[in-house]
């Protein structure tokens, strides 16, 4: 079996079509829109962007919108001019769980249109591809209603995408210009039940695809990347040279740290419209959680090191049967994004020297496997055995570091493009670090609602409710990656525990 990694390097087999314009670097052309300027809310003096704070939904103006809008468009454009040549656009991922580029470059255009017909900021007979709006309507988890066999379907052409975004771009300005929350020209309370609602839901729609995206494009082979130069850079450690390849702990990566909690009570789920929220966010729980302890850091690839040289993914035993499954089929032997003998680390854009005390990047099925492992090196049986941390543990320490007035450093909202060092930044005042951002945290709650009066919003009400099976698991605290609302301790995001997300974990046990 091939693990994840050859798998990615092998070629692909795609008919193309000749769109030669998309090999290299983007001329100004490429932008959906504006293309960005250092005089453009979110874009620095030397042309990258990043990512502007979420609107305040209490007081939304037609220019603050329009700002957040158009910097979701640059980073999404920014984005895709990282995929280079056509093999790039129709190559599907390696593991069979997700479209080719070319459906997610159409796929935000199709959401906003849609979602502004719903909501009445446009007419049916405003849309400008009403076949691509079908065509590019859903894709992301593979769920009975994906139709993953259209990948094999000829898509439209890149060009013909193009324009259609360029088309779309512009229909988003009139719904906005029309918005009835807008309309006397002062700032305008936004809430579920308001037209507006619309527009905000699908430009952080967007930025979630931006990060989707950003982990599909990870996953494809080297020579179809190529560098992104209107969005940061990765991490400045990214830069050091690999010393070992048996990498110490304490020296080369920090020991895991296990600091005890007494518990307490925990206000989980959005209390009101401060800012946009995913339905399955509102709510009012009141969780009570036992004493616990929890490491002060993600688990790093170093640790990983030492649960593969231990034979971890060899051994069957430390492997739930679902995630033995798993492993056995994909052929995996170490995290999917370590290369070259497991000496370099692949990012969004580039490979580096592997870094030992950064986050390891891993599945769910993987994070419970090393646990399980480490249990048994620790001797922790039993209660004491570890585990993943559940969601109400990791929004308690949150909550008592902001209300100690240090929440720690956060590498979120694309400021890097990579994770970082695990104490690379400031810690919380509980003494934890990456509390919010760098990886997504692996919980131990499948996802559900917050309560009872949990409703789907009519807009969208395939988002979160047919995920409350069981099977799609909780994703804590942002990443490098995630931007608008996505970046705060609020969201609730969710996959199967055989997704790949920008997502590691922190070890937990129950005290």
């Amino acid at each position: 079996l091939l693990g994840s990694s050859q798998l990615r390097s092998a070629p692909g087999c795609v008919p193309l079509r000749g769109e030669t314009w998309l090999q290299g670097p983007r001329d100004s052309g490429w932008w959906s829109d504006r293309a960005p300027e250092p005089s453009m809310p979110g874009v620095a003096p030397d042309g990258r962007i990043v990512a502007l704070p979420s609107l305040d939904a209490r007081a939304v103006t037609a220019c603050a919108a329009r700002s957040y809008i158009d910097n979701a468009w640059l980073i999404d454009d920014a984005l895709f001019a990282s995929l280079d040549g056509e093999e790039a656009w129709l190559l599907p991922a390696w593991h069979g769980l997700r479209r080719p580029q070319a459906f997610y470059y159409g796929h935000n255009a199709a959401f906003y249109t849609n979602k502004l017909v719903m909501a009445g900021l446009l007419d049916e007979s405003e849309r400008v591809r009403p076949d691509l709006d079908v065509l590019f309507e859903m894709g992301v988890d593979e769920n009975p209603w994906d139709d993953m066999s259209r990948n094999e379907s000829p898509w439209p052409s890149v060009e013909e995408v193009h324009g259609y975004r360029r088309a779309t771009r512009e229909l988003i300005d009139r719904a906005l210009d029309r918005a009835p929350e807008l309309a006397g020209g002062s700032p305008a309370r936004v809430d579920a039940r308001s037209p507006l609602w619309a527009l905000l839901m699908a430009v952080e729609h967007q930025r979630i695809h931006v990060e989707t995206s950003s982990v599909l494009i990870r996953e494809m082979p080297n020579h179809l990347v190529q560098t992104a130069p209107h969005l940061a850079c990765a991490h400045p450690t990214a830069a050091r040279p690999c010393v070992t390849a048996e990498p110490v702990a304490g020296r080369d990566f920090p020991d895991v740290e296990m600091l005890t909690h007494c518990g307490g009570t925990v206000a989980l789920g959005r209390r009101d419209h401060a800012e946009f929220g995913w339905d399955l966010e509102f709510g009012a729980q009141d969780a009570a959680v036992a004493p616990f302890a929890l490491s002060s850091t993600l688990v790093t690839n170093g640790d990983l090191a030492a649960f593969i040289a231990a034979g971890g993914y060899a051994e069957q035993r430390f492997w739930s049967i679902e995630g033995w499954d798993w492993r056995s089929r994909s052929g995996a032997c170490a995290p999917t994004f370590w290369e070259e003998g497991n000496l370099d680390l692949r990012l969004c854009f580039e490979s580096v020297p592997m870094q030992w005390d950064w986050p390891a990047v891993v599945n769910r099925h993987e994070a419970q496997a090393f646990l399980a492992w480490k249990s048994g090196v620790d001797g922790a049986v039993g209660r004491d055995a570890y585990r993943l941390p559940t969601e109400a543990e990791l929004a308690l320490v949150r909550a008592e570091a902001t209300a100690a007035g240090q929440p720690g450093g956060a590498n979120t909202g694309l400021v890097y493009t990579s994770e970082s060092p695990v104490r690379a930044l400031e810690p919380a005042a509980t003494g934890h670090h990456d509390l919010l951002g760098s990886l997504w945290e692996h919980c131990n709650d499948a996802i559900g609602p917050l309560d009872a009066t949990f409703e789907a919003h009519p807009l969208y009400r395939d988002f979160s409710e047919p995920a409350f099976d069981g099977r799609h698991f909780v994703l804590s605290g942002a990443s490098f990656a995630s931007t608008g609302t996505y970046a705060g301790a609020a969201t609730r995001n969710y996959f199967r525990p055989h997704f790949f997300q920008h997502a590691g974990f922190r070890v937990a046990r129950t005290l």
